[in-house]
């Protein structure tokens, strides 16, 4: 087995905005008919009320957190975050979209938009979506697998942005915030190995569409449940592991993780910028970057990065400063 080598590239900046401000605007907007969000929104607006209505969103006190907020098109944020990348197009043998999000046009289109735009000629495209948060985590397991075989250099590009009339409002997690990343993994050289990479689907043998409150809180013990799995098996793979830094989720999720973490004598990593907000599929990777400007890790340091979806599972991916 070859080492895979992973570093981080280019976050792209979203507006910030008070989640109030944001539903009050949301509350004001209007849809088109024409709009094929609309339709599924519409056909699905009876069993989505609950996680949707703008009123009952006010009524908890989410202390109104600021939020990051794109108000661009996916691909026009990927094009953006690209550019500014840093890549050598001809070098570049797979890319890979990843989304949690939906809007209007096909998860395809903007990784075909960018490899056209850029010029990524000899580069594999593909997107991964419908996995939650998970996407990352599987499309670095798919790179692993890639980069031994004959690819050398695997760009991996995550972009999120909620787009009304969906919600960003969670009932006992935190708000959703926007994100895109784009990341290098390669065979030759980075910031981090890459030493393990553990996925653990679950959800509730109940239909999404029926889930209140109960099912929230049963599903996040479902969720801790896992991380004990993975923690222990990541434990007993003799990795290193120094620092972790979970998927900005749910408080009540943190404080389980924090317990297991304890335990085991891992240092648990709470990001400072956007305390209150899920960024998402490039959750994980913004508290990453916060810790490198820290200037804390050295080589050698072993750092675990927690994916967690509450109705997908959660991932583990082990990593190695180089």
């Amino acid at each position: 087995m070859k080492e895979i080598f992973l570093s981080l590239l280019n976050f792209e900046t979203a507006n910030e905005i008070k989640y109030q401000d944001y539903i009050e605007d949301f509350k004001q907007k209007s849809y088109s008919d024409e709009d094929p969000l609309y339709w599924l929104f519409k056909d699905n607006r009876g069993v989505l009320s609950q996680f949707h209505n703008v009123e009952l969103q006010k009524s908890f006190d989410l202390g109104n957190p600021h939020i990051p907020v794109f108000d661009e098109l996916h691909s026009n944020i990927l094009l953006e975050l690209l550019s500014k990348s840093n890549i050598s197009p001809k070098n570049i043998d797979v890319f890979c979209y990843c989304h949690e999000t939906i809007e209007s046009s096909h998860s395809i289109l903007p990784v075909l938009r960018a490899k056209k735009k850029l010029g990524l000629k000899r580069s594999l495209p593909f997107s991964i979506g419908h996995a939650g948060s998970l996407n990352s985590a599987i499309a670095i397991e798919l790179a692993v697998s890639l980069l031994n075989g004959n690819y050398e250099n695997f760009l991996l590009t995550i972009v999120d942005s909620v787009v009304p009339p969906f919600s960003r409002f969670s009932f006992n997690g935190h708000i959703k915030g926007d994100g895109a990343t784009s990341i290098l993994l390669s065979n030759n050289q980075g910031s981090y190995k890459i030493k393990d990479v553990k996925i653990y689907p679950s959800c509730l043998n109940i239909d999404l569409s029926k889930w209140g409150i109960e099912e929230y809180i049963e599903s996040e013990n479902l969720i801790v449940a896992k991380y004990k799995d993975l923690s222990d098996d990541i434990n007993s793979n003799e990795n290193s592991v120094k620092f972790v830094l979970h998927q900005n989720l749910s408080y009540r999720l943190h404080c389980k993780f924090e317990e297991i973490n304890s335990n085991i004598s891992w240092k648990t990593i709470k990001r400072e910028r956007y305390p209150k907000a899920n960024l998402l599929g490039s959750d994980i990777f913004y508290s990453l970057k916060e810790l490198e400007e820290k200037n804390v890790l050295v080589a050698g340091d072993g750092i675990l990065l927690v994916s967690a979806s509450i109705d997908h599972g959660i991932a583990g991916i082990v990593l190695e400063k180089t």
